[in-house]
């Protein structure tokens, strides 16, 4: 009879215990549960940067000077990009005053390793260029001598813009950095391509 008591008390004994560990590990669950979904609430728009670039275009005759502003956000590999370039180039006796300006919003995919940030975007971008054409004309006076007419012409509308953008910043707690752009559009009349070096600045 005390044998069965004595089995008896080490079974409750036992089963209590397991209650107890089994209610510590289900609070345990729930707890982190609740910190993965607070996590997933989290405000996305926390790695932002704004990058300010000047460099040569492509567009303009004799390679012109460019400037470009742009406002990314990253989100895990997906970069989201807004920005504005202008490049004008310098008025003569000969040519034509040239210059671009676009505005457009694009999106990427790109990488975060460290103080080192690269992505490659592409979207949708208003453009407005004027660019000098050239024409060759033969001259009567002399079959081998041409004379040059140059006249402006304008392109105003949409294309495909693209992007890349390198830079790695100063430290690993600073908000400085600076980097290369490579950017463009594409479009039917006059597409360009630029390069530019970058300082940037923000929450990265």
């Amino acid at each position: 009879m005390k044998y069965l008591l004595k089995l008896a008390f080490f079974f409750l004994f036992f089963f209590y215990s397991s209650n107890d560990i089994i209610g510590q590990q289900q609070d345990s669950s729930k707890a982190l549960v609740k910190i993965d979904s607070l996590s997933q609430t989290k405000p996305w728009l926390t790695v932002f940067w704004v990058s300010l670039g000047i460099g040569s275009s492509a567009t303009i005759n004799d390679l012109a000077p460019a400037f470009t502003a742009l406002f990314s956000v990253k989100k895990g590999p997906h970069f989201f990009s807004a920005r504005v370039i202008n490049s004008q180039g310098i008025q003569n006796i000969t040519l034509p005053h040239e210059k671009t300006f676009d505005a457009g919003i694009l999106y990427g995919i790109g990488f975060h390793r460290e103080l080192w940030f690269g992505n490659a975007s592409i979207g949708l971008a208003y453009t407005a260029t004027t660019k000098s054409i050239f024409d060759h004309i033969d001259s009567t006076t002399s079959p081998v001598e041409k004379l040059e007419v140059d006249h402006a012409e304008l392109f105003r509308g949409l294309g495909l813009a693209w992007q890349l953008q390198l830079f790695s910043k100063f430290s690993d707690s600073s908000d400085l950095g600076i980097g290369i752009i490579a950017c463009g559009n594409i479009n039917k009349s006059f597409p360009f391509w630029m390069l530019l070096f970058s300082l940037e600045f923000g929450n990265f």
